[in-house]
């Protein structure tokens, strides 16, 4: 069957069923798709059209929403930014009052010196943290500011409590004292020399930088008191035109990233806050994928913070390439919009500026997301022309559908009784002849399935009755051939023949022995055909057999020239097999190996443990078998081009040993390699051991 298939594939022959399909496919479904595919193209293109005719509308509607939406977001950062400035100008005033205010006797606090002369608060009491830096000298420090400072910490927590925004609110004294709220342990997060006026919260309001004692806004720095990345508002505070100290609260960069996070931006979008510096004061986590950076909302506390630590240049956007065009207009414009790719994807961006603060909200929003309102109504568009599409395709496919269940039932009502006839014919082929008759509903193919059965049954009887004939000629030339073998061995053993008569007597028993041999082959191929042949499986001890084998075939290698070698691999097996029949298949595989080799050619068994299964390696060095003759190898009478050669033999010894292991319930199969060898190889049931 293989064989024929391999010829229909290489003829390019197709099946009944295939051929009906493309005929339909060609005939039907090709141009059905084609006007589809026109009518889809229409509508694509239409879809389009509508869709680009509308978007030069939308990106000037979203640019002035966006714009708009700056400015009212703006609105509301302002207002906070002014809360903050007027609670620290409030603050300011409160600390000027305290400090010229009579001293008390005695403070509330508690205060500490620890060895490097550092005067804290060692714990939270409710009241604000202290810390007296030894830049001042233990016995010059003003304990008395000390005791006046205490009075604003209500005041201080009234700030917070007003502000959500604000994080920490302190003051710092020209001579090194500086009190916060709330309460941490300074003496473990400053230096004890710490100088306030070294940190960028305290000089941004000293007279050089801040002539007009306003309230001023901090560039984001690190934190001295550890509260991470921030920013402050701070005022000095004057005592006539001596700068006393500087007031101020902190806002860190977490809690503008939190309110960035709240403002409501159209189409997904997002905040972003720059100072008058170009720095990104806050960006939200949606930001960060875009700008490819990772907000500094806190920085881990191993000691003293540096005094002068600002952003990083990847958070500058006038050092970015990819915003540096951006940060140029920018500066030009108080508010605006306009075009920037950020991380490949283009973006589109609206500004207002933060008046107090000299800040500026920047508002970001991915182009894609304008859009797709534009593009969900063209969507919209395609799939109303999608259904009018479907609906027609739909009835067309119901229509081929029908049409193709016909096709199929068709193609199968004459290619499933071809199969079974095919099968048939194959039984036939493997000497399975009576086959049950067939039914079909063509008259053709049952007249034809008719024949077939009739051809196998005569088939049948012809099998019968060769192996009838073969069976009683066979027994009919055994027995005169026995009389000729038993008078010629009579000879053989008397002393009366001469040494030229005494050659004959020999030579008639070599052809009667090979004369009954075949006759015997002959016979067992006959019963094997015709089912006579009984075998009786039981436990067989390996070595026996193949010992036993190998010294009946001694004087044969010898005669050859071939080395047989003795049996050591596998010699401890036992396999369920008929004992006699296991050495008929064995005295057959070794006789082959024997005679198809060549003069000091090896030939040696093995046996190989599978599961539940050993496999008998007959291996021989010999000549092989040639790759397109090795299908005939167990086809009767077949011997593979060796039909006038020297080499006895029927051609009929591997067909009957075959069926003989599978009357086992085992398996024959072979590997050969041209001028290497062969190696055949009998699997038979594993068995335990031989019972008793």
């Amino acid at each position: 069957m293989s064989k024929v298939s391999t010829g229909l594939a290489a003829t390019g022959l197709l099946s009944t069923q295939r051929w009906m399909w493309r005929a339909l496919v060609r005939s039907a479904l090709i141009p059905l798709l084609l006007v589809e595919t026109l009518l889809v193209g229409v509508y694509l293109i239409s879809s389009g059209y509508i869709r680009e005719a509308n978007i030069d509308l939308l990106r000037d509607q979203a640019d002035a929403q966006l714009l708009n939406t700056a400015r009212l977001e703006v609105n509301v950062i302002n207002g906070m930014v002014e809360s903050a400035t007027g609670l620290v100008d409030l603050y300011r005033q409160a600390t000027l009052r305290a400090l010229m205010a009579p001293a008390p006797e005695q403070g509330l606090g508690r205060y500490v010196r620890n060895e490097s002369g550092v005067l804290f608060s060692p714990e939270n009491d409710g009241r604000a943290a202290s810390f007296y830096s030894t830049v001042t000298p233990p016995q010059q420090q003003d304990m008395d500011k000390v005791y006046r400072l205490e009075s604003l910490d209500p005041l201080m927590l009234d700030l917070m409590r007003i502000q959500p925004m604000i994080n920490a609110v302190y003051f710092n004294s020209w001579d090194g004292y500086n009190r916060i709220y709330p309460w941490f342990d300074t003496s473990t997060r400053y230096d004890a020399d710490s100088w306030a006026a070294d940190y960028p919260f305290y000089y941004a309001a000293d007279s050089t930088h801040n002539p007009d004692r306003s309230v001023m806004w901090t560039d984001v720095y690190i934190d001295p008191a550890g509260l991470g990345w921030m920013t402050s508002a701070v005022a000095p505070v004057y005592r006539g035109d001596f700068l006393e100290g500087v007031v101020g609260v902190d806002v860190t960069v977490a809690t503008v990233v939190r309110q960035i996070q709240q403002l409501d931006i159209p189409w997904g979008g997002y905040a972003v806050l720059i100072n008058r510096e170009g720095i990104i004061m806050a960006l939200p986590p949606r930001g960060e994928r875009d700008f490819g950076l990772e907000e500094l909302t806190v920085v881990p506390h191993y000691g003293a913070m540096p005094k002068k630590r600002f952003k990083p240049e990847p958070f500058n956007f006038r050092l970015r390439p990819d915003t540096a065009d951006l940060a140029e207009r920018m500066q030009d414009a108080p508010e605006g919009q306009g075009i920037v790719v950020l991380n490949g994807q283009s973006k589109r961006v609206a500004w207002s500026e933060v008046n107090i603060a000299g800040w500026q909200l920047l508002t970001i929003v991915d182009e894609a997301s304008i859009y797709r309102s534009v593009d969900e109504l063209a969507q919209h568009f395609r799939m109303v022309g999608y259904l009018l599409i479907v609906g027609l395709v739909f009835f067309y496919l119901l229509f081929f559908g029908y049409t193709w269940r016909r096709s199929v039932w068709l193609s199968r009502a004459v290619s499933a009784p071809l199969a079974t006839l095919n099968r048939v014919l194959s039984e036939i082929a493997q000497e399975r002849y009576e086959q049950p008759r067939l039914h079909f509903e063509l008259r053709e193919l049952q007249q034809s399935a008719d024949a077939v059965v009739r051809m196998g049954a005569t088939l049948g009887r012809a099998s019968a009755a060769r192996n009838s004939f073969l069976s009683s000629v066979s027994h009919e030339l055994r027995t005169p051939l026995s009389s000729v073998i038993g008078f010629a061995q009579l000879l053989r053993a008397s002393d009366q023949p001469g040494e030229d008569e005494q050659a004959c007597v020999d030579e008639i028993l070599r052809a009667s022995e090979h004369l009954l041999r075949l006759i015997n082959d002959v016979l067992d191929l006959a019963q094997v055909q015709s089912e006579q042949i009984r075998v009786h499986p039981e436990p067989v001890y390996l070595a026996d057999v193949v010992d036993a084998c190998l010294r009946m075939l001694e004087p044969m290698a010898a005669e050859s020239r071939v080395q047989l070698l003795a049996f050591k691999k596998g010699r401890e097996l036992y396999v369920q097999a008929d004992t006699n029949r296991l050495s008929q298949v064995l005295l057959n595989l070794l006789s082959n190996a024997i005679k198809y080799n060549h003069p000091g050619g090896q030939v040696w068994v093995e046996g190989v443990s599978l599961e539940g299964r050993i496999r008998l390696n007959v291996i021989d060095t010999g000549t092989g078998i040639e790759p397109d003759r090795q299908a005939e190898l167990f086809r009767p009478f077949s011997r593979l081009g060796y039909e006038n050669s020297a080499i006895p033999g029927t051609g009929i010894g591997l067909s009957i040993s075959k069926q003989l292991v599978e009357l086992m319930q085992g398996g024959l199969g072979y590997q050969s390699t041209p001028g290497a060898g062969s190696t055949f190889w009998i699997e038979l049931p594993k068995a335990e051991s031989v019972q008793e």
